[in-house]
């Protein structure tokens, strides 16, 4: 969900659900500043840019709220 969320008194432009809530927890295995993390949801979109992204398994992560253990990559790439 896109969109305003609160009340009359305060409202905030925001997302919800739970796509976010998976990307906010992959992001924690993120290392350092700079570093992309993605998951294999993500991977999967780039599979037909061949060469253009070179990725790292980083192994598979329990996230807060989910049952599956989630797979995450590293992306290489040159500042």
């Amino acid at each position: 969900m896109v969109g305003d969320v609160g009340s009359n008194r305060r409202v905030d432009y925001t997302v919800l659900g739970n796509t976010v809530n998976v990307a906010a927890r992959i992001e924690q295995a993120a290392t350092g500043p700079g570093e992309i993390v993605i998951g294999g949801a993500t991977l999967a979109e780039l599979a037909g840019h061949d060469g253009e992204f070179q990725t790292d398994a980083l192994g598979e992560f329990s996230l807060k709220g989910l049952v599956q253990k989630v797979p995450v990559y590293r992306v290489r790439w040159e500042r």
